[in-house]
């Protein structure tokens, strides 16, 4: 009885980690099609390539806020692309090239 449990227990762990996989790719594929993977990419690029320059004319220059200069700046690259943003998702985007900025220089 209990070798019958635990093929049982084999069995309905397999179809799940069947069922979620093909849901994920799915879930995917509907992002992609919506375009959302894309406007979530140029979003990231957009804000380090923004973190990046602030970074570099504040070698240069005083900046009184480099986060508001980022965010002008992601704000300005995205418009170029018709591409809006909310204010958490900008600042969430921002803070993670930051951080991504800091690990860099790190290594």
């Amino acid at each position: 009885m209990e070798v019958l449990q635990e093929q049982l227990i084999a069995i309905v762990g397999t179809l799940l980690t069947v069922v979620v996989g093909y849901a994920v790719k799915q879930l995917k594929n509907f992002l992609d099609r919506k375009g959302i993977t894309e406007r979530l990419e140029q979003y990231e690029k957009s804000a380090r390539i923004a973190v990046e320059a602030v970074e570099k004319i504040a070698e240069n220059e005083h900046i009184p806020d480099k986060f508001q200069e980022a965010k002008k700046r992601v704000v300005r690259d995205l418009k170029k692309y018709g591409i809006e943003i909310s204010d958490d998702d900008l600042k969430y985007f921002i803070e993670s090239a930051v951080e991504g900025l800091r690990k860099g220089v790190a290594e």
